[in-house]
């Protein structure tokens, strides 16, 4: 029996997808924002790309307790615990859409 092999030559698309990585984290630390608890600004300034791209960061020493656990007062209305997720609710479709346009799917 035949068959088919086929390999993928995903290099001609690396820029494209770089970019929509690099968009994508960018607009993820900024659509959060509104969402992340502010007092002194410090753990809002933190929010960050990973190196290397591909997930974001908060790294204040702080952020994980105030993440998951910790009810932070602050100046922001809108803070609360998992900022991300709120986030992800309010603009997840947005982030498609926006990766899609710049990964050339749209």
């Amino acid at each position: 029996m035949g068959g088919v092999i086929w390999q993928a030559r995903m290099g001609r698309f690396q820029r494209q997808f770089q970019e929509a990585q690099r968009w994508l984290d960018r607009q993820v630390v900024r659509d959060a924002a509104p969402f992340v608890p502010k007092k002194t600004g410090n753990l809002l300034r933190s929010g960050q790309a990973a190196p290397g791209g591909g997930a974001v960061l908060w790294t204040a020493p702080y952020a994980a307790a105030v993440y998951y656990r910790k009810k932070e007062k602050g100046v922001n209305p809108e803070a609360r615990r998992l900022w991300f997720e709120a986030a992800k609710a309010r603009c997840g479709q947005d982030w498609v859409r926006g990766v899609r346009k710049r990964a050339g799917g749209e």
